[in-house]
């Protein structure tokens, strides 16, 4: 799913046009971006957890030669599904 299709999806369950479900939901993403920006966790209870983490600098091979490269550290997105999203794939 994209969030073309996501849209899509929600606009055929309520009754809200689909330029106001757009609105919303990159509203939506927008304050999760933000949010984790700023170093703040996103809890969405039922559906999971998402946090910054931090990948520290190690050293890596090159694919191409195999020589050593530092690899540097980095911050990424980990995410932690919540109770009901892990009940519900299961």
């Amino acid at each position: 799913m994209n969030k073309k299709v996501l849209i899509d999806r929600i606009t055929e369950r309520v009754d809200i046009s689909k330029k106001d479900v757009s609105l919303l939901v990159e509203v939506c993403f927008d304050e999760i971006i933000d949010s984790l920006r700023r170093g703040e966790s996103v809890g969405i209870v039922g559906f999971g957890s998402f946090e910054v983490r931090h990948r520290d600098a190690r050293e890596g091979r090159s694919p191409i030669n195999h020589d050593k490269i530092i690899v540097p550290s980095s911050n990424y997105v980990g995410f932690k599904a919540g109770s009901e999203l892990k009940k519900a794939v299961n």
